[in-house]
């Protein structure tokens, strides 16, 4: 048996004691359920956000903004995808340079793609 399978069965072994026990497993349960729902609420708004910036469709704000809090999940995935795509040299990573830096500029700006692309015309028409 390898060492990876060995660690799992320990990490296994573990997570069954901590949240079985007979005392404050129950506590553990819950406080862990809670934790779950909160990340999955969290995910469920970058993923919708996410979708906004490719496709220019989906949920947004009540005032149309995103929250700071996808703002900055969003830049900080759109930083690494630019850094990730500078590091490749080659035609995909100039792909992920570009995608990384319109999230990082909408994260930055908070106005979409399409807004973006309106204000450099603008811009450059004038």
């Amino acid at each position: 048996m390898g060492v990876g399978k060995v660690l799992a069965l320990i990490g296994a072994g573990t997570a069954a004691m901590y949240f079985l026990d007979p005392e404050t497993g129950d506590r553990r349960r819950r406080k862990f359920g809670r934790a779950a729902k909160e990340v999955g609420s969290r995910s469920l708004e970058v993923v919708t956000g996410s979708r906004y910036l490719i496709t220019g469709e989906g949920q947004r704000g009540k005032d149309g903004y995103w929250s700071p809090r996808t703002r900055a999940i969003i830049g900080g995935i759109g930083a690494g995808l630019s850094l990730w795509g500078v590091l490749r040299h080659d035609k995909p990573g100039k792909v992920m340079t570009s995608v990384g830096g319109l999230m990082v500029s909408r994260s930055i700006s908070n106005r979409g793609a399409k807004n973006l692309v309106t204000l450099a015309a603008r811009q450059f028409a004038a």
